[in-house]
């Protein structure tokens, strides 16, 4: 297979995964995707109500099930818009 084939498909997977993770998802909803940068209380995976701040480097989050507040870094969020 050709590598320009493989990294199409693994976009075309990736992008397929996102759709999932946000399917049902409410707008200004979005899901903790990782860890990058700094440790904080969320799980992979979990659902949080988010307001961007200004800037657009920080996130503020609201856990959905538990209303556990704590920001974090926008690149560790996917949210729906």
């Amino acid at each position: 297979m050709k590598k320009r084939n493989m990294v199409y498909l693994a976009k075309k997977a990736e992008s397929k995964r996102e759709s999932k993770l946000l399917a049902g998802l409410l707008e200004g909803q979005g899901v903790i995707i990782g860890n990058t940068k700094d440790i904080h209380c969320y799980n992979i995976n979990d659902v949080v109500n988010v307001e961007v701040e200004s800037n657009g480097t920080w996130a503020w989050c609201e856990r959905v099930r538990d209303k556990f507040n704590q920001t974090v870094r926008v690149e560790d969020i996917l949210i729906k818009k």
